[in-house]
């Protein structure tokens, strides 16, 4: 049966009639809202509860109503059973509620991840440990257990993003230098380049519950902002997170979902960095109008995890 990946999706020279997608994460969407947007039908299978499962769930429910307001048909907790090629393009079996049912679709998008490609590479003949989902296991600075290779990128498991990519390689020659940069140190960056775009930085507030962290978090809406109403783009909101801990008062992560947030979130993750508390980032005089400048007030309306609001 035909489909597409993320490489063979980008030489079509025709836009799908029925893009099928299978998979709800970064890929998936972005892809998807695309083809919508170039004039395709498009329905998202995902086999869990929300999209994007890493993230929060009132972020993923703000992400599934944008892209259900652009006429993309979302399914979630379904998994795929079988598919065959059918005379209109594609037939994907899919379970869901202990029900099957048939998607037609002209074009399958397969969007459900990927495994590393080390099992050609022979790395015990090297002296190079996997792990169990085939990365190559690496210490704090990239280092393997055999002398003199340090692999960066996707392949050492520590981030699949160009960015990551080239800090690992930033780590690597600080290390030969006799620096103390290392992989420990950085905080997960990235962002979901869908319209408007989610900036995610630190973490998030499941992962921070999860640890037993004791935190505070704050939201506000992109309806709420001057510059996000002017704009006429208020799908989306802000969310901070802070450590609860008056003695460090750390903001923690953040998830900014609306125009500009895969900028914001830079300004952040900067601010991370320096280590310094939540209480100097609510002193900052921003620009006006832009919708940055209301982030350090959104610290104004902290409250602890089990008070908030998606």
């Amino acid at each position: 049966m035909p489909w597409l990946d993320n490489a063979r999706i980008l030489e079509l020279t025709d836009v799908p009639e029925h893009l099928v997608i299978l998979g709800g994460s970064y890929i998936a969407l972005e892809f998807g809202q695309i083809f919508r947007r170039f004039g395709a039908q498009v329905t998202i299978i995902e086999r869990g509860s929300q999209l994007v499962f890493r993230e929060d769930a009132d972020v993923a429910v703000a992400i599934t109503e944008i892209l259900e307001l652009e006429g993309i048909d979302v399914v979630l907790d379904a998994s795929a059973v079988s598919g065959a090629p059918e005379r209109e393009g594609v037939a994907l079996t899919i379970e869901q509620a202990g029900e099957q049912r048939r998607v037609i679709g002209s074009h399958l998008f397969v969007a459900v991840g990927r495994t590393p490609n080390s099992d050609g590479l022979k790395a015990d003949t090297a002296g190079i440990e996997l792990d169990d989902r085939g990365f190559i296991v690496v210490d704090d600075y990239c280092r393997t257990t055999a002398d003199g290779v340090f692999p960066v990128g996707d392949i050492n498991g520590h981030g699949a993003f160009i960015h990551t990519s080239a800090n690992d390689a930033e780590i690597v020659l600080d290390q030969m230098r006799g620096g103390s940069r290392k992989l420990s140190d950085r905080f997960p960056v990235y962002d979901l380049f869908i319209d408007p775009a989610l900036g995610r930085v630190g973490m998030t507030e499941k992962e921070a519950v999860a640890k037993g962290l004791n935190v505070l978090t704050a939201t506000r809406r992109m309806s709420q902002i001057g510059r996000a109403k002017e704009m006429g783009e208020t799908l989306g909101f802000a969310k901070l997170l802070v450590d609860a801990d008056a003695d460090t008062d750390l903001i923690l992560g953040a998830a900014i979902l609306g125009p500009g947030g895969d900028e914001i979130v830079n300004m952040l993750a900067a601010f991370m960095y320096s280590g310094l508390p939540c209480r100097r980032y609510r002193k900052s005089v921003l620009v006006h109008p832009t919708i940055s400048e209301l982030m350090p007030w959104i610290l104004d309306s902290l409250k602890p995890v089990e008070s908030s609001v998606g």
